[in-house]
């Protein structure tokens, strides 16, 4: 970085010597393919900037007009650390005579990486004794399981004492590169091996650890998940309450022949003031259940939050992709990710737990009443879940080939679009318009192949429960009615277990439709999955860094600090390998390589893009 300026009135003269690099390219001239000339030209006229007055007091920050200080800033705009070091280090630089001292104050701000969670907050003074020009500070990087994309905080220059602070570079960002995976580590293995089946093969166990990442790592989810749970109790309180309702108006309130009951009325002795009394307590806690869904709706709603992580923190990660992962994830397959894949497995693959958390209740209701009234009459509370569990184990694999299909059908389908777009003068010119509308026609077909073969897959899954339910209501009302006949069990009972098993039957019908949607979020997941850890170039421009500062650190050991030249207006500015992929000239497979001294003006030639 050469500056070319003085740094107060004492030095009006000083000899830094600004560089300035050209390139250019004659149009007209007949120059060999991949070649580069180099020119070396010395300056003719040294420049010197004058700091003074108004121009000290747009870099300056509280000090006072016309004094001679040094100044200091990052020694770049961009650091890097790896999570797992630990610790991130701070570069800060002083240009100038380097006499005297000087201090400067610094502290973190939060980025995409927050204090607490990714990094510790830090502030402090960093003191530069006299011809000191470089001091560094460090910031404690926490190291945790839990994936993050390349995120970052920043960290600014201020408060200076005899110094004073460069306007773009009091400034810097810090990359904090995370080595984990997402949604967790404990799929290294399955995720390297780069194949879907051996995602599809630990699905659930894949889903799981994305609601657990969800739970911990999407600010407000955790908190807001389980005030949904708890108000998701207050329907099912309300359920059951119901239940018992019925069988008291069946069993008190609506038994006019039975004086005994007169005695068990709410009201003793007033079956129509006790019918009015069940009535305001059918309706009154509606008002309160209608609340609870309203808040639920405005203040616990969370889709929108995980989408929008999720959205981010992949895009994120796209930006930051070498170019091998770019190929591996076309514009089409992002954007499928992002508008569709998304939320899909956010709606199927976390919030679906409330639901099945209120389906879940239900079901401890309905089994509560079951035990208490007819012990016997619960053996459906554990056919259910058997014939469910055993049935999807079964039919798992075959409806993981499906998803698997249909997904690839549909990229095919967007893939033709977006191929005759790009390539449309390419059909026009060689007069395919008809041959690519044949191929096109084709992809949907082969796609409706797969969506009958995924529809007749679903009729039968979806007859499962209800044809379990018939049953049991069956079964029931053949072999439990004698006992009402004998009077073992009553009339209101009776009836109210008829509901309660359809109910059971609707609540199962339920479960399984949360596993079947859960099971239609692994594949969008593991698509998720494989994109989100893609190989990106942090590390690279990490080295790269890493590289600069110690080509700057082994000049400036040379660099006697008795020169009166500013010992950063010494460096020569280095291209080492260069190559332009836009540009013949500097295409060439070994790059350019070019070193131009404080001096000298650079001028690289070649033929004309």
């Amino acid at each position: 970085r050469s500056r070319g300026i003085s740094y107060g009135p004492a030095r009006m003269q000083s000899q830094a010597r600004p560089l300035i690099l050209a390139a250019a390219s004659e149009q007209g001239v007949a120059m060999p393919s991949r070649k580069v000339d180099l020119v070396y030209t010395p300056l003719l006229q040294q420049t010197s900037v004058s700091a003074q007055g108004s121009q000290i007091s747009d870099r300056a920050e509280d000090v006072a007009e016309g004094l001679d200080f040094d100044i200091v800033q990052f020694a770049s705009n961009i650091f890097y650390a790896r999570e797992s070091d630990g610790k991130a280090e701070v570069q800060v630089i002083r240009i100038g005579s380097l006499a005297g001292s000087c201090s400067v104050k610094f502290k973190t701000i939060d980025g995409s990486a927050k204090a607490g969670k990714k990094y510790k907050y830090t502030e402090g003074v960093v003191e530069f004794a006299p011809g000191e020009h470089s001091r560094r500070f460090e910031v404690e990087i926490i190291n945790d399981n839990a994936f993050d994309t390349t995120i970052e905080f920043k960290v600014e220059l201020r408060g200076c004492q005899s110094c004073i602070l460069e306007a773009g570079f009091k400034l810097c960002r810090v990359m904090v590169l995370d080595d984990d995976m997402f949604p967790s580590n404990d799929f290294e293995k399955e995720i390297k091996s780069g194949d879907d089946a051996a995602l599809h093969a630990v699905g659930f166990r894949l889903l799981f650890a994305f609601m657990a990442f969800t739970y911990s790592h999407v600010p407000t989810i955790a908190l807001k998940s389980w005030l949904m749970i708890l108000l998701a109790q207050l329907g099912n309180a309300y359920y059951l309450a119901t239940i018992y309702l019925r069988v008291y108006m069946v069993d008190y309130v609506l038994k006019i022949n039975d004086e005994s009951t007169l005695d068990a009325l709410w009201i003793p002795g007033d079956r129509p003031k006790t019918a009015l009394l069940l009535g305001a307590a059918w309706i009154l806690p509606n008002f309160i259940l209608t609340g609870s869904d309203y808040f639920e709706m405005t203040v616990l709603e969370m889709g929108f939050n995980i989408r929008k992580h999720l959205r981010v923190n992949l895009f994120r990660k796209y930006l930051n992709y070498t170019e091998e992962s770019r190929r591996e994830v076309p514009i089409q397959d992002l954007k499928t990710s992002i508008m569709e894949d998304i939320p899909d497995v956010v709606a199927n693959g976390y919030l679906i737990l409330f639901e099945f958390a209120r389906i879940i209740g239900k079901i401890a209701c309905v089994a509560y009443f079951m035990l208490r009234k007819h012990p016997r009459s619960a053996v459906p509370l554990f056919v259910y879940p058997t014939i469910m569990l055993i049935w999807m184990s079964c039919r798992y694999n075959q409806r993981m080939k499906l998803l698997a299909a249909q997904g690839n059908g549909e990229s095919e389908t967007q893939g033709w679009l977006i191929h005759a777009d790009s390539a449309h003068r390419l059909i026009t010119d060689y007069k395919q318009r008809g041959q690519i509308v044949d191929k096109f026609e084709k992809a949907l077909d082969n796609q409706r192949g797969l969506t009958m073969k995924a529809k007749s897959f679903n009729f039968w899954n979806e007859l499962l429960v209800p044809w379990i339910t018939i049953l049991a209501v069956g079964f029931y009302m053949a072999f439990k009615s004698k006992e009402v006949i004998d009077g073992r069990l009553s009339l209101g009972a009776f009836l109210a277990m008829i509901n309660v098993y359809k109910d059971l039957g609707d609540r199962f019908e339920g479960v399984y439709g949360c596993f079947t949607s859960m099971t239609e979020a692994i594949e969008p997941l593991a698509g998720l999955t494989g994109q989100f850890n893609l190989e990106t170039d942090a590390e690279q421009r990490l080295q790269l860094q890493k590289n600069r500062e110690d080509w700057v650190s082994r000049i400036l050991r040379n660099s006697p600090l008795s020169d009166p030249i500013p010992v950063y207006d010494t460096l020569p500015i280095e291209f080492k390998q260069v190559c332009v992929p836009h540009s013949p000239s500097l295409r060439v497979p070994e790059g350019v390589s070019v070193k131009a001294s404080q001096g000298t003006i650079v001028l690289i030639r070649g033929p004309h893009d």
